[in-house]
């Protein structure tokens, strides 16, 4: 990313296996903050992974907002009480967001040019806040953060059905969708996949078995150097056969 990008009110970012934008026309931020802002956000970006910026991005817009529904104009600094205010706002369970910004916001002030006040940055250091629970977000059926209900789902099936049917949704992104509701894998180890991860089996009816073989994501030996052999659906198998004999 070049620094004339500075210059631009909304980022795409693209990696390996997703896409990412970062709109900073959302922020209700006093102008002259917002090129340092851009600037903390694109070393982000050349140091962490492009997701965990994305979640810093996303945790700052709350905190704007928030302070916005508070002074309900455009934000000029962020002080120790809108801090304070902030957390009491998130409640205990919730509290581990302010947590997590913590550490960008501390990097933000150190950089220059923030609108993190002196006391707001010593608040934050003398702060400690326990980290998200292990699981709470599913256990809990957070509506944020947590998974799909059984009537989302259902809705997000319904809809891309109906739109492949009409020819919306290109035959590879239809069946990534159905990759991911199955599953559940990370993006990166169906980004990794190949051709012949894709095995078929011909049964004594002269039709097929259909496996894949899914690179595992969390290991230290490398990119392709463990799979999970998983069996593919009969009502899904037919789609993934024919359109892995088309390509």
């Amino acid at each position: 990313m070049g620094l004339h990008s500075l210059f631009y009110g909304l980022w795409k970012v693209l990696d390996s296996n997703k896409c990412v934008y970062f709109n900073f026309n959302r922020l209700k931020l006093k102008k002259k903050y917002l090129y340092s802002l851009k600037k903390i956000f694109k070393w982000y970006l050349e140091n962490y992974s492009i997701t965990h910026a994305s979640n810093m991005f996303e945790q700052f817009v709350s905190i704007c907002s928030f302070l916005c529904m508070e002074q309900t104009d455009i934000i000029n600094e962020i002080s120790d009480t809108n801090l304070i205010n902030y957390r009491g706002y998130l409640g205990r369970r919730k509290e581990w967001y302010l947590g997590s910004l913590s550490g960008f916001l501390k990097k933000w002030y150190e950089m220059g040019d923030s609108c993190l006040t002196k006391e707001a940055y010593g608040y934050l250091r003398g702060i400690k806040i326990k980290g998200n629970t292990k699981g709470e977000a599913v256990a809990t059926m957070d509506p944020v953060v947590g998974p799909f209900t059984d009537i989302e789902l259902e809705l997000i099936q319904t809809a891309i059905n109906n739109s492949y049917a009409k020819n919306e949704i290109k035959t590879d992104d239809y069946i990534l969708i159905w990759l991911f509701m199955i599953y559940g894998s990370r993006p990166i180890q169906f980004a990794q996949m190949k051709i012949k991860d894709v095995i078929f089996a011909k049964r004594n009816d002269s039709s097929y078995e259909v496996f894949l073989n899914i690179p595992r994501a969390k290991n230290r030996k490398g990119a392709r150097s463990e799979f999970k052999k998983r069996i593919v659906p009969n009502s899904f198998s037919d789609l993934i056969f024919n359109y892995t004999e088309e390509i």
